[in-house]
């Protein structure tokens, strides 16, 4: 599956972020499949709340639409673009470009953003790694200097973006295989089934993909914690995403159109302001 956008960048460690290589992409892509049937009122939202230059989950709007393309004949597709993508990024230059990418990119926190709640019909989770700085007491003092335990940021991520999703939404996670620690295990499993791991094609980061389906929060299976578990421990590092996707795919179902969705950013200077 060839891809509409080169990468314009190699995978490289600046400001945690990390860009999904094109093979990769390829590979999560082909797991993929979208609605046969969508109501006039109706299209898919695809989110990636740190999205760099917008490369990746441009390429993954450019994938679905041309499998809706394929699948709902030309007289009943309601809408031109059936397919909507929108991104968040920190970084101002990233940013500039991912407005060229996207239907709608903004330059800002992913925390000074409001996004409608279950809006979001897939989300590509490739969040900055490592540990984030606490200073909720406003002191001016980190993490380590308090001896308070920070949360690693793929963790925050996960929390925060994980309510985004529509029932039946799809997460696409990708982090470090070691970083799944016991509590992102239990929150995967608690909220999202169909959940599967796969090491990435790319080894020099060590990255792994975590697919699954979002539904209602309910108790976390045992046997998927443990998986999830053993797979943190290396267990399955030989368990890489196919290069040919045999199984059912993961339908990256429709949302229905809202007056009342929102994506915009609540604190911005206008100077900063980076928007599509």
């Amino acid at each position: 599956m060839a891809l509409i956008f080169n990468r314009l960048a190699q995978n490289y460690i600046k400001d945690g972020y990390f860009p999904t290589d094109e093979v990769t992409q390829e590979r999560i892509f082909q797991a993929l499949s979208v609605p046969s049937k969508m109501a006039s009122n109706a299209r898919m939202r695809v989110f990636d709340p740190c999205c760099g230059e917008g490369t990746a989950l441009g390429n993954l709007k450019h994938v679905l639409q041309t499998c809706a393309a394929q699948q709902i004949p030309e007289d009943k597709r309601h809408n031109a673009e059936p397919c909507e993508s929108f991104g968040i990024e920190l970084n101002r230059e990233r940013a500039q470009h991912a407005t060229q990418m996207l239907d709608r990119a903004i330059f800002a926190d992913v925390h000074d953003v409001v996004v409608s709640p279950r809006s979001m019909s897939l989300i590509f989770l490739n969040p900055p790694y490592g540990f984030g700085v606490s200073d909720a007491a406003g002191t001016g003092s980190t993490a380590d200097q308090t001896n308070s335990k920070a949360e690693r940021l793929e963790r925050t991520f996960l929390k925060k973006c994980a309510p985004l999703l529509v029932q039946g939404g799809v997460m696409v996670f990708i982090i470090p295989f070691y970083a799944l620690d016991d509590d992102m295990a239990e929150y995967l499993a608690r909220n999202f089934k169909r959940l599967q791991f796969f090491m990435a094609p790319e080894e020099r980061f060590q990255q792994c993909v975590i697919l699954g389906v979002k539904t209602r929060p309910g108790h976390p299976a045992k046997d998927v914690v443990n998986m999830l578990k053993e797979a943190r421990d290396g267990k399955f590092k030989d368990r890489v995403i196919p290069d040919q996707w045999m199984e059912a795919p993961y339908e990256v179902p429709a949302v229905v159109e809202d007056a009342e969705f929102k994506f915009h950013a609540v604190r911005i200077e206008p100077s900063n302001s980076v928007t599509s």
